[in-house]
């Protein structure tokens, strides 16, 4: 069995071989393979992950505060209150904006990026992208061929 990273994926400095056989080592001795579990192992120096994570427990805290901020951004939804059964979309999507001299991602409303041309051809590009990752596991499952049939019809 071989490994490879998903499209526009990857963990720096070692190949998707060198991650899928270390998780797997992880796995194969403590019985499940958990993120708990990944930090663990990840913790000595020499280990195969670990320049990949932040030790710096002050910045580390940060950045998963960031990662809280980014879930409580991502829970909101538009509703419709004279249509409580209409579809409820994200009410916020992370659109890159292009400043001089570093781009960032930065959320702006779901009907702003509708409305905008070069935000709605990049976000349509990556729901797309994120279609085709489903596609993938999806095919697995008889249950799903009919999603996965469209899905295909899509990149017809």
């Amino acid at each position: 069995m071989g490994y490879e990273y998903k499209q526009g994926q990857s963990v720096a400095g070692l190949s998707a071989g060198e991650v899928g056989a270390e998780l797997e080592r992880i796995r194969s001795e403590r019985g499940d393979l958990t993120s708990k579990a990944v930090v663990e192992e990840s913790r000595p120096d020499e280990a195969v992950l670990h320049d990949n994570f932040e030790w710096d427990d002050p910045k580390a805290a940060e950045l998963y505060r960031e990662q809280q901020a980014r879930s409580i951004i991502h829970s909101v939804l538009v509703t419709d209150e004279s249509a409580p059964d209409a579809p409820k979309p994200q009410a916020f999507i992370s659109v890159l904006i292009d400043n001089e001299p570093k781009p960032q991602h930065v959320y702006q409303p779901a009907q702003a990026v509708a409305d905008n041309p070069e935000w709605r051809a990049r976000h349509v590009a990556l729901l797309a992208s994120k279609l085709r990752t489903q596609r993938r596991e999806l095919a697995a499952f008889r249950e799903f061929s009919e999603v996965v049939a469209a899905i295909d019809a899509l990149d017809g």
